[in-house]
């Protein structure tokens, strides 16, 4: 019966015990568990918010580096479209510096004829030739240049043929008075569209 109940006692108490130590090592085990766990999901969550930020950061980089590219770009974009607009304006300045050198040249060729018949006298015809030539190939030139339509090719037009009257063999006083009027025509158009944009060397002569 000792025996018996003792070893019944025994066995209750290893038992008991078996259970308690089991207990203890599945706390122990699961609370080791759950502290990795823990750990783990924090590193996870740290480096999620280190590559996000670094990924954001990056961004912002490339947009900050595409900006300036962009800003770059538009800037050469600006000093090229200035150098060639200003190496076009010299170009076309030089263009009708040339027009206007000729044109200069014409007319005090043609005032020369104009100024002997006013006086009297009858012009060589070489003197007549020269001047005539040099009206036509500056009333292409002019024409080419600015247009058939334009204010100064007509009024060039109007001088050319006010002194081909003018050298007429039976020329008369309207003849004379009509190479005036077209002449100082031209002289207002030529002074009123290229004062400002050519050198002030060049000057087209007045009619006195």
């Amino acid at each position: 019966m000792l025996t018996r109940d003792g070893t019944h006692r025994t066995t209750t108490v290893v038992v008991g015990s078996a259970v308690v130590s089991t207990g203890v090592v599945a706390a122990a085990v699961t609370g080791s568990y759950i502290s990795s766990v823990i750990s783990i999901c924090g590193a996870l969550l740290v480096a999620s918010i280190t590559a996000a930020t670094a990924g954001w950061r990056q961004k912002r980089e490339l947009i900050a580096q595409h900006e300036r590219q962009h800003t770059s770009t538009l800037a050469e974009d600006r000093r090229q479209a200035a150098e060639f607009s200003h190496a076009s304006q010299v170009a076309d300045l030089a263009d009708i510096r040339s027009v206007l050198d000729n044109m200069t040249r014409a007319l005090q060729l043609a005032d020369e004829v104009h100024g002997e018949i006013a006086a009297g006298a009858c012009p060589q015809q070489d003197a007549i030739r020269a001047a005539r030539l040099s009206i036509k190939q500056t009333a292409i030139t002019c024409r080419l240049r600015l247009g058939a339509n334009d204010s100064l090719t007509m009024g060039y037009a109007e001088f050319r043929g006010a002194f081909d009257l003018l050298c007429t063999p039976d020329a008369s006083a309207d003849a004379l008075l009509a190479y005036s009027v077209a002449r100082e025509r031209f002289s207002e158009i030529a002074t009123e569209r290229f004062a400002s944009r050519v050198p002030s060397d060049i000057q087209i002569p007045v009619p006195a």
